[in-house]
């Protein structure tokens, strides 16, 4: 009775004689409302999920990406190094 006085009748002092009775149809608009707040709420819900989910998948091929060039960068040292050593060893060959 409190929320929504108007779909609501109030009953007599006996319950089974006068008990109080709930018009649903005045309710219908506010059930009605409810939902479409709701379905609001989850469609920008889904579209947030959406796009979260696409950032994901950007981040994962990032460290995809990432990965590769780690494995790239250690060849790239592993090559520097043994252009040094041999750059080292040609000079110490050289001097004798």
């Amino acid at each position: 009775y409190t929320v929504y006085p108007g779909a609501v009748s109030k009953g007599g002092d006996d319950v089974t004689t006068d008990p109080w009775m709930v018009d649903y149809g005045k309710l219908t608009p506010l059930l009605v409302k409810a939902v479409q707040d709701q379905q609001a709420t989850i469609e920008a819900q889904q579209k947030r999920i959406a796009e979260l989910e696409t950032r994901v998948a950007e981040v994962e091929d990032l460290k995809a990406q990432n990965a590769a060039f780690e494995i790239r960068f250690a060849k790239l040292e592993a090559a520097l190094q043994q252009n040094q050593q041999t750059a080292t060893e040609n000079r110490k060959t050289d001097k004798k």
